[in-house]
Order: structure tokens, then sequence, then C-alpha cells
């Protein structure tokens, strides 16, 4: 084939099957382009890029967000990072997956922007878990509750679709792992401490992430991480 996928838990992965194929003369010498879904980390990705560029094969990241029903449907966002130019080559390809596709500049790119994409995703979770708690206290319902925040300056996907339809019937399904949404926070936290940023919100979410991850497991549905500012505050989201 002359287009490789690949979609790994981590860079790390990506890096062993890259260096096993760099090994094997000849294995790559029919492939232009590599594109790889992983959500990876950006510096790791650009030596991959740059080990595999050695062997004339542009190297796309094309992190990608939507979650398994969106996998089938085929309406993911991608989000990549690579050769603005080769770009134009792989796009029709990436569409057959992807309904909205974003390119964010060079190799990296794509993988730093979901980084920090799914540190919001956390901070949004925690945040949301304990406003709607409180409405809880109060006795306002939070099926109508998260309607009119979702229609309000407040909403965002978790209120929208994470919460009504994961949390509030207590289903904890979506199908994304706290392992995994974990090791995106930490690569968002090597990327802050890189540039400097203090960015003390996202460093607090990610001290409740790795709560729940110590406590439920790695295999545990992300959003579960409810359930540990449930137990904080004697309340449950239902």
């Amino acid at each position: 084939s002359d287009i490789v996928f690949s979609c790994l838990p981590n860079s790390n992965d990506v890096r062993l099957i890259v260096d096993t194929l760099l090994k094997q003369k000849g294995t790559l010498v029919n492939v232009q382009y590599w594109i790889d879904t992983t959500s990876g980390n950006p510096r790791e990705t650009q030596k991959i890029a740059s080990d595999l560029k050695t062997q004339d094969v542009i190297f796309f990241d094309c992190a990608v967000s939507g979650g398994p029903a969106g996998a089938i449907a085929g309406t993911l966002t991608a989000m990549v990072g690579g050769d603005k130019e080769a770009f134009i080559e792989v796009e029709n390809i990436i569409s057959s997956f992807a309904k909205n596709i974003f390119y964010l500049g060079p190799s990296g790119a794509g993988h730093a922007v979901k980084a920090v994409n799914n540190t919001l995703l956390a901070a949004n979770i925690c945040s949301v878990s304990e406003g709607l708690i409180v409405l809880k206290k109060y006795g306002i319902p939070l099926d109508a509750a998260l309607k009119a925040i979702s229609a309000s300056s407040g909403r965002s996907w978790v209120t929208q679709q994470r919460m009504p339809d994961h949390v509030l019937t207590r289903g904890f399904d979506y199908g994304f792992s706290l392992g995994l949404l974990s090791k995106d926070v930490d690569t968002c936290m090597e990327m802050l401490q890189e540039k400097s940023v203090a960015a003390p919100s996202l460093k607090i979410t990610r001290e409740v992430i790795q709560v729940a991850k110590n406590i439920l497991g790695e295999e545990s549905d992300h959003l579960e991480i409810v359930k540990i500012i449930e137990e904080w505050s004697g309340e449950k989201i239902e």
C-alpha cells in the first residue's frame, strides 16, 4: 500500500512499529504517506516524522475526536499536523472517516491540539459535575437544568451530550477509557511545563484525574470521574 494508517494507545507504540519497519529494508519502499490517528505526543511525533522522512515517507499526525459512535458514522473531527502541500493528497482519504478536518500546522500540531482538547474535556467534566451537584442540592431536576445550560452560555459538549446520554442514565458507557484520557492530560502537562505556562485550573484537573485513575483503574470509562466528585459531595448526578 502507498498509505499506512496507525491507531494505537500512545506514541511509544507507534515508535516501536516504525523502528521495526525501518530496520526491515524494502518494507516501506512503496509507502508515500503514514497517517497516525493515535492521540500522541507532539515531540515524539516530530521525531517519528523526521525518521520516516529519511525513507521518503511523509508522516501526518491525525488525532481524531468523536468517540466510537463518530467513527462508525464517519463523522469524526480530524486534527492534522504535517506537510501542508502533501496534506492536499490525503485530505480525501481522511474524509472517509472524518466530517470536520482541520489542518493545524507542521508535524506535531494535530497531537498538540488533541492533548489540549482532551484536557479541556477533563476540566469540563469536573466543573459540570460540581455545578450539577450543587443544583441537585437545591432541588432542581438535572435533566431540566442541563437543557437550560445547553441553551445558554455555559453549554458544552459535556452538557449537551456526555451528561444527559451517559451520566444521568448511570450508564458511564461512552467508550473512552480513563487511562487514555489521563495519558492525554499528562501530554498537555508536559507542553505546559515546556513552555512555562502556569495554567492552575488545568493542573488541578490533572490532580483529580490522577485520583480517579488510582481509585477506579485505567480501564474505567473516562466519565466515571463523576463518581469521584459524587463521593466527595455525598450526592449523585441522576
